[in-house]
């Protein structure tokens, strides 16, 4: 009896070691943390060093493009002719580290000052813009203007994009970010009433408020099948994931129906962003995240929930620490850090950098106490 105790702890073991091998460590690399092709090179490299596994790497903002897109203009953010995407594919994949392709599906713009190519899509296609509930499109402002997923035409162009991305590039996945509708924090507005929309649901929108709610839920989630569609047919056995608000409250209040998702097959794994300083919220919404989102598979097992943290807003690192170990603990298929710039300098705030260098320095030592010292 003793000597299958120890068979059998020792078989445990090697499960859990196994099953710790296979965790997807993950980290958010924004538009803004690299201009040049030496800062994707250092991006990956540090990451690396981190102990990342996988990089999902921004290359679409507000319909414009970080790779060669013959759909959407080049950023005018990128310093010389380089190719990002296609840099970042060869440093992580020679490091054994996996590249999701992460685009913004629905902003059109962000700032007050309209984009000077006329090319460019809200310039191009200002009818795509969502319309408030007052009549009016959705003005420029400090954040995003965005697309109104309810137009076929919105549908098909973003789903084009993302085939784009994965027939041109070996990319382990597509990345979704801002797959949802446009909220209006401060003046109330409910978008998209544009006529299209109306005439489509049927009614007015204020007498059947639960119903407007499904019908702009579908819409997203048509989206969401649209840009999966597209990114099989392109690459058979691309990965699609998608970043979801981190409540069932909070994911319907912008009509994004992840569990749907998840039941329907539609992605594969989702990134919930749980942006939180304190334990025990990152504790309860991560439980409700891994109960809604995961779908056993046939070995029991569930790797389509990524627990988003929040590392931006930890000035206490210890706080980074808990929550990884919370989300590694949690029965998920690991974790995903929000973002490269809470570790390292990045390439739009070298200020900020030399302020916070302590904290980030703290910070990789909080990550790299959860690996247990490990890294790579």
């Amino acid at each position: 009896m003793p000597r299958w105790s120890g068979l059998a702890v020792l078989a445990l073991g090697l499960v859990a070691a196994l099953a710790r091998a296979d965790e997807v460590r993950a980290i958010w690399v924004t538009r803004y943390d690299y201009r040049t092709e030496e800062d994707v090179r250092e991006i990956v490299a540090r990451s690396s060093e981190l102990g990342m596994t996988r990089i999902l790497f921004q290359v679409r903002g507000n319909a414009d493009a970080f790779y060669r897109s013959t759909l959407e203009p080049r950023s005018p953010r990128l310093a010389g002719a380089f190719d990002p995407l296609a840099v970042a594919l060869e440093e992580a994949h020679r490091r054994g580290i996996e590249i999701e392709a992460w685009i913004n599906v629905m902003p059109l713009w962000k700032g007050k000052v309209p984009p000077d190519d006329p090319a460019h899509l809200f310039r191009a296609h200002p009818e795509w813009v969502v319309v408030g509930s007052d009549g009016k499109p959705q003005a420029l402002n400090d954040h995003y203007v965005c697309a109104n997923p309810a137009l076929p035409e919105v549908r098909e162009h973003v789903a084009r994009v993302a085939g784009e991305i994965a027939a041109l590039y070996a990319v382990d996945g597509i990345h979704l970010d801002y797959i949802r509708y446009v909220t209006d924090l401060t003046g109330g507005l409910d978008f998209s009433h544009d006529g299209e929309s109306l005439a489509a649901f049927g009614r007015d929108p204020k007498a059947a408020p639960e119903e407007w709610a499904r019908f702009k839920e579908d819409r997203v989630t048509e989206t969401v099948a649209a840009i999966r569609q597209a990114v099989l047919a392109a690459r058979p056995g691309c990965r699609l994931t998608a970043a979801v608000f981190p409540t069932a409250e909070s994911r319907h209040r912008v009509f994004q129906d992840a569990e749907r998702w998840v039941r329907e097959g539609l992605v594969d794994a989702v990134y919930p962003m749980i942006y939180t300083d304190d334990d025990a919220v990152y504790a309860a919404r991560l439980k409700e995240c891994v109960e809604l989102l995961s779908r056993p598979g046939a070995t029991g097992e569930d790797r389509r929930v990524l627990p988003g943290v929040g590392v931006h807003r930890h000035r206490d690192a210890a706080r980074t620490r808990s929550q990884v170990e919370a989300a590694r603990a949690a029965g998920s298929g690991g974790f995903t850090l929000f973002c490269y710039a809470a570790f390292f300098p990045s390439a739009d705030d070298e200020e900020l950098a030399e302020r916070d260098a302590a904290l980030r320095e703290r910070r990789i030592e909080a990550i790299r106490a959860a690996l247990g010292g490990s890294g790579r």
